[in-house]
C-alpha cells in the first residue's frame, strides 16, 4: 500500500511497521517490533515508545487530521503506554495491541477520505506539508 501513498504518509507507515510489526517470532509467527523490544527496559522504554509514537499524532495534526481521529490517536498511544507499565502485562500488551499500526492506519484513511486538510500534493508548490 505504501507505493499509492503520497511520501509524508508512507513514511508514517513505515514507522508504524518498525514499532509494530517488524520482525516475526520463529514457530509461533508472531509479529513485534521496536515499540515491544525497548518496552522491555524497565522505566524508559515505555516512554522512548510513547514517544516515537507520539511523531504518528504529531504528523497527523500537522497534516491536518479531523479533531476526532486525532482523539482516537491520542486514546491509542495513551492506552499503549500506560498499560505499557504494568510489568508483564504491559509487556505483553505491547505485543498485541499495535496502536502504531491503528493510528497509522486512521491517518491512511484519512488521507483516502480527503480529510487531510493541509496535505499538498508533491509539484503543486506548496513544499512538503
Amino acid at each position: 500500500m505504501i507505493n499509492s501513498l503520497p511520501p509524508q504518509i508512507a513514511a508514517l507507515e513505515r514507522l508504524a511497521t518498525a514499532l509494530d510489526s517488524q520482525f516475526t517470532l520463529p514457530i509461533v509467527g508472531w509479529r513485534l517490533g521496536w515499540d515491544g523490544i525497548i518496552g522491555l527496559i524497565p522505566g524508559i522504554g515505555d516512554f522512548a515508545g510513547a514517544g516515537l509514537g507520539a511523531y504518528l499524532l504529531l504528523t497527523a495534526l500537522r497534516l491536518g487530521a479531523r479533531k476526532r481521529i486525532l482523539m482516537k490517536m491520542l486514546f491509542n498511544l495513551l492506552f499503549d503506554a500506560l498499560i505499557g507499565l504494568i510489568p508483564l502485562i504491559g509487556d505483553f500488551a505491547d505485543f498485541v495491541n499495535k496502536a502504531h499500526a491503528k493510528n497509522a492506519r486512521m491517518i491512511i484513511a484519512e488521507y483516502h477520505a480527503g480529510q487531510l486538510s493541509r496535505l499538498h500534493p508533491p509539484g503543486s508548490g506548496y513544499g512538503a506539508a
